[in-house]
């Protein structure tokens, strides 16, 4: 199962035709592609679901994000990290704000946040009580309409951060993207799982070299 959209997409599609499974690049969000006589099969998902579909069974192997594996701590290996979709889920407040470090966020603050389980879990590993608003999207915008006093969200260079006149106060989680296997497919097929595995790890070696 491969990202159908988002940043994960295209590099992950990229991948695939690099070790000879070519995916078409199609807006189409449920494609199912066949390669190798029907050995293999390409389905494209939305990244939040591909930890859920390779837990279930519905896909042995899936590229996602390191964020959405802990977020939905679905039961899956994560078999190997890969070279692409590095980012990090911070804390954000607004740039006027006298907070300076998560030290600093008050007990009963909003939080607003796509990731509530990761940030409950990392207000809570610092002994304070927040109160989590979740959020599908736009989290940036959240302190300016008065939803939340802090955000969390991910950023890969915090360009969009300043763009919102948000500033950075602590990371949550380094993230990236990951190869994740079903546990059961994990040693039912082990050997058509090495041979993807194989060849995505000759390909990032070549990569790294050049």
């Amino acid at each position: 199962a491969l990202p159908n959209k988002g940043r994960l997409n295209q590099s992950a599609i990229r991948l695939m035709n690099q070790i000879g499974l070519p995916v078409p690049d199609s807006g189409n969000r449920t494609l199912l592609a066949e390669f190798g006589r029907g050995r293999y099969q390409i389905l494209l998902a939305r990244a939040q679901d591909i930890p859920e579909f390779v837990e279930m069974g519905a896909a042995d192997l899936g590229i996602t994000g390191l964020d959405l594996v802990m977020e939905t701590a679905r039961k899956v290996e994560t078999v190997m990290t890969l070279d692409f979709g590095r980012c990090r889920l911070v804390v954000a407040v607004p740039d006027e704000s006298p907070i300076e470090t998560v030290d600093g966020v008050k007990d009963g603050c909003t939080v607003a946040t796509c990731f509530p389980n990761l940030t409950k879990a990392y207000f809570s590993r610092l002994g304070k009580d927040v109160n989590i608003a979740e959020v599908t999207g736009a989290t940036e915008v959240a302190p300016q309409v008065g939803l939340a006093d802090v955000i969390t969200d991910l950023t890969e260079t915090g360009s969009t951060l300043k763009l919102n006149h948000l500033k950075e106060i602590g990371v949550v989680l380094e993230s990236r993207a990951v190869l994740i296997a079903n546990q059961r497919a994990r040693s039912e097929k082990k050997e058509r799982i090495e041979e993807v595995t194989s060849a995505l790890e000759s390909v990032m070696n070549a990569s790294r070299k050049r």
